[in-house]
């Protein structure tokens, strides 16, 4: 899973603290099988989300970047206001929390939050060229 590019999309400070929110573009591995000869695995470009926080205690700077956790921007963004409003300025806590709801999220028939935007993504490539009218 190559990462390919990342931009800023939020920043957010209270006190000692920097929240930040940004958007990546990755590639993920899908598959395509329609059961009537057609099978496709390929990799997808996807956007997924991700949090970083900046903790400075004087001159010492702790960073703490979550990784992509969701291709799902929504879930990520009320993670992202959940952690600012709760004020923490313990990484371990932080840590928790975020790893805590990446846990439910990847309670899901695929197994990870990234295959099924990814699967869908090649779905629509893969129907637009098989039933594309001429």
């Amino acid at each position: 899973m190559r990462q390919l590019s990342k931009q800023l999309l939020v920043t957010k400070t209270s006190g000692n603290s920097q929240y930040q929110l940004y958007q990546a573009t990755k590639l993920h591995p899908a598959t395509f099988n329609n059961y009537r000869g057609v099978y496709i695995e390929k990799e997808v470009e996807i956007s997924c989300y991700g949090i970083r926080v900046t903790i400075e205690l004087g001159q010492e700077r702790i960073r703490y970047d979550s990784g992509l956790l969701s291709p799902l921007n929504y879930k990520v963004n009320a993670l992202f206001h959940h952690i600012f409003r709760q004020g923490l300025d313990d990484i371990e806590q932080i840590r928790a929390m975020i790893w805590m709801e990446y846990d439910d999220w990847c309670r899901n028939q695929y197994g990870n939050p990234f295959s099924k935007i990814a699967n869908q993504k090649l779905r629509r490539q893969v129907n637009k060229i098989l039933y594309q009218s001429p």
